[in-house]
């Protein structure tokens, strides 16, 4: 075609171009694309993300290998290498008072440039297949991924994310350093997800930081894919990433901000260089990458400490019994390696911790280092380490134990679903097939994380590292069975475990999850979910608009901090209120007062709805309790005359601190 005959073509195609444009831009008045564009904000966001812990990640790799990350399974790895290098940098910039947003930008673009020519040099490496006789996983797979990034979008009252998960890292970019509260121990746990995080906030904000959490699931379940096909082939993938995903618990935790996927998704990556190590005997003769599989344990537990248990110990087992090829490192040297990586990547959180109380792990442990939380003048201590991981919990029961908690889930994000224990039979047979191969690694690994969490909370999410192992074990299993039975019939049995894992998949959608889902697609409105399901959040616009800049806030039977833009003291739901301390050791109203100025506090939020849970939790009579006739007296004239009404929302108050005139 001559260059005479394409001008009418072109200018037919940028007249219609242009009447498209015309109709969208009128159509604004029918349907917003704001829901559309908020999407596309957070997928771009998942998307810099990723090329930033592939950017960090591929130069931590090289430091073992010069072969890039050509497979899924040393992708996940060196996306997890990435993350771990992402939240070094934040950690360093804490430590210089830089945490802040222009800086955090910084460090992910200038590694995300490096992954970009990362990408540019190499290619992935590998293409997504879907074999015919796991379409129909593929596609639920695919659905949940999907509605629960959706959900993810728009931010969720999850108490957690609220009290400690995204609260702290939000106040960590407020003040610049990782701010610790001395009256709220859990502002001393290590948090490597919540150094994450913070960059999602910087970046775009809570939904964001989300989809963090989601990401670090899809990789989990991506690696786990990747563990079962390295077992049975990409069938066995497919089924053991339709198993994880389709895990209620899983489903629940893709959409908040918390923990959990960020121990399995450094659980996965330590399992895969495990795998590795014995497939590459180059690998394995190289004590740097055993220091390097050590830190991504370090990582795991640096997120949640009881992975120490369900992550480091299983790790250091399977480390033990794992066959490496001829030449490699001993069993014991390279276990000792992991510890010394593993010590390295959590000594910054317990260095922090020691010299803020004396005590490393605070507020656990605090027998062993009584004297020097006493010379550090803390107290309660003791009592919060006993009520921190739940009220009364107990360790799980026989049945509980031997059901994994299916047919009575336990807390938030307590339910699996149906599919562990349906598939106990094929994983165990799996692990027994391939008793001389990794597939005992991977049970062993699950027995001992399972050993791990009946040492806590029965929690089904806290059972999460091993539902990991297991999931690959089951997928490697239902492999064998589809191939062991005649070809007429597979498609009938996997139709039959596709209806299983929408059936599991129906345990992780709740009214809230839904009603989310809607303010995401333009239906509701987030403001409306926030403050039906968080009592404190009408107060937080009157915090951010109404006080002053430099005003510093006391929080009165609430402990979320998410959202207040203002220097807040708070203290965690098992601690004694400080209002309880100083009504007991003080003589007057007026006194109480003094010392509260004196420690620079210029207003209170008072949560009377929030209060009374946290006592019914701390199983006190009420809030201030107890106190005695005179000291309640004290109390109840603070109250009275030293507080002066700003607003009120319900049974939230936020109240100046005045001058105590009766």
């Amino acid at each position: 075609m001559s260059s005479a005959s394409r001008w009418p073509a072109a200018a037919a195609t940028l007249a219609g171009l242009a009447w498209v444009g015309l109709v969208l831009w009128r159509y604004q008045g029918v349907q917003s694309p704001e829901p559309l564009a908020a999407v596309a904000l957070i997928v771009g966001w998942l998307c810099v993300l990723t090329l930033a812990c592939l950017g960090g990640g591929a130069a931590v790799w090289r430091l073992v290998t010069p072969r890039p990350a050509t497979d899924l399974a040393t992708a996940v790895v060196v996306l997890a290498l990435g993350a771990g290098v992402l939240a070094a940098a934040a950690g360093a910039l804490a430590l210089a008072g830089l945490l802040r947003a222009p800086a955090l930008l910084a460090v992910v673009l200038a590694l995300a440039v490096r992954g970009s020519r990362e990408v540019m040099r190499n290619g992935t490496g590998w293409q997504l297949e879907i074999p015919r006789g796991v379409r129909l996983p593929a596609a639920l797979i695919a659905a949940s991924a999907c509605v629960t990034l959706l959900v993810a979008v728009t931010p969720s009252p999850f108490y957690d994310q609220l009290h400690y998960h995204l609260a702290f890292p939000f106040q960590w970019l407020r003040d610049g350093h990782l701010t610790v509260f001395p009256r709220h121990a859990y502002s001393f746990f290590p948090a490597t997800h919540g150094l994450l995080f913070a960059y999602a906030l910087a970046a775009v904000g809570a939904g964001a930081a989300q989809a963090v959490h989601w990401w670090m699931g899809a990789l989990a379940v991506a690696g786990t894919a990747a563990l079962a096909a390295s077992e049975r082939g990409p069938r066995a993938g497919w089924w053991a990433a339709a198993i994880l995903a389709t895990t209620p618990a899983v489903l629940l935790l893709a959409t908040w901000a918390a923990a959990d996927l960020a121990v399995a998704f450094f659980l996965v990556a330590a399992l895969l260089m495990l795998r590795l190590a014995t497939r590459a005997a180059t690998l394995a003769a190289r004590p740097r990458f055993w220091l390097l599989a050590g830190i991504v344990v370090g990582l795991a537990v640096g997120c949640k400490y009881l992975a120490g248990l369900t992550v480091a110990i299983p790790i250091g087992i399977a480390t033990l019994l794992l066959r490496v090829p001829h030449g490699s490192l001993g069993r014991v040297r390279r276990t000792a390696l992991v510890v010394v990586g593993a010590a390295a990547a959590l000594a910054p959180w317990l260095m922090r911790n020691a010299l803020a109380t004396g005590d490393p792990v605070y507020p656990f442990l605090p027998g062993v280092f009584a004297a020097s939380l006493a010379a550090h003048g803390l107290a309660d201590v003791a009592r919060v380490a006993a009520l921190i991981p739940g009220t009364g919990w107990e360790h799980p029961t026989v049945g509980q134990l031997a059901t994994l908690t299916t047919f009575g889930p336990v807390s938030d994000a307590g339910a699996i679903g149906p599919w562990y224990l349906a598939l106990l039979p094929a994983a165990a047979w799996a692990a027994w097939r391939g008793r001389r191969s990794s597939a005992a690694v991977l049970a062993a690994v699950a027995v001992a994380a399972v050993a791990g969490w009946a040492a806590g909370p029965p929690t089904g999410r806290y059972l999460l590292p091993a539902l990991v192992p297991l999931a690959a074990l089951a997928g490697a299993g239902v492999q064998r069975c589809l191939v062991g039975v005649m070809r007429s019939s597979r498609r009938w049995i996997g139709g039959l475990l596709a209806a299983v894992a929408a059936w599991s998949a129906l345990g992780g959608t709740t009214p809230l999850e839904l009603s989310r889902l809607a303010c995401t697609l333009g239906r509701g409105s987030a403001d409306e979910v926030m403050a039906r399901y968080a009592s404190y959040w009408p107060a937080v616009r009157i915090v951010n608009e109404r006080l002053p800049a430099g005003a510093r806030l006391l929080l009165v039977g609430e402990s979320r901090v998410m959202y207040l833009d203002r220097d807040v003291v708070v203290e965690d739901p098992f601690v004694t209120p400080l209002l309880v301390s100083l009504a007991a050791s003080l003589p007057t109203a007026e006194a109480m007062a003094a010392e509260l100025r004196r420690q620079g506090i210029t207003h209170v939020l008072l949560n009377r709805h929030e209060a009374a849970r946290i006592a019914a939790l701390n199983r006190r009579a009420d809030y201030f309790s107890p106190l005695s006739p005179a000291a309640r007296e004290r109390l109840e004239a603070f109250l009275a005359h030293c507080l002066e009404p700003i607003a009120s929302a319900g049974a939230v108050e936020v109240l100046a601190l005045g001058s105590c005139e009766k």
